[in-house]
């Protein structure tokens, strides 16, 4: 038998190894400006984080500053949330598994969800905002906050 055509052996090419130098220097590069700005986010916020700080409620007039009523709405919306899209995400998986007859909209439920599954939230909701300013016209009714909107004045 002829080992030479196999896929055990690997030839060395220099491009290959040039461009793997590239990709372990530009892994290298990202995990350390990671580092960088989680460490000097830590190093300007720690000092400034305080119990009182997640415990108390933000007032002008007792001249108090705390973030206590925003932890709680958060876990409020996840509680909600979840209370929704369990019974919603298991009921479908069932009916699509167990009951679902007709095998193209199975195709394309499968399709669809694995699609979704792949794209990270925050593309989606930057997709969504840039229709929702498109069709709305955003700019027209609130000056003020297109920058906000679309990232630029």
């Amino acid at each position: 038998i002829k080992m030479e055509n196999s896929i055990y052996i690997k030839k060395h090419r220099t491009s290959d190894k040039v461009l793997y130098g590239l990709i372990q220097l530009s892994t290298i590069l990202s995990v350390a400006l990671l580092v960088v700005i989680l460490g000097y986010i830590c190093m300007q916020g720690l000092p400034k984080l305080t119990f009182s700080y997640l415990t108390n409620v933000t007032s002008v007039l007792k001249g108090t500053e705390g973030i206590l009523p925003n932890i709680i709405n958060t876990l409020y919306m996840i509680v909600v949330t979840l209370l929704i899209a369990c019974p919603i995400g298991i009921g479908g998986a069932i009916y699509l598994n167990e009951y679902a007859t007709n095998k193209f909209f199975v195709k394309i439920i499968s399709f669809t969800t694995e699609v979704l599954a792949g794209i990270p939230s925050i593309r989606i909701f930057h997709l969504n905002r840039s229709i929702d300013i498109s069709y709305y016209d955003f700019t027209y009714h609130c000056k003020k906050y297109t920058s906000c909107f679309r990232g630029s004045s």
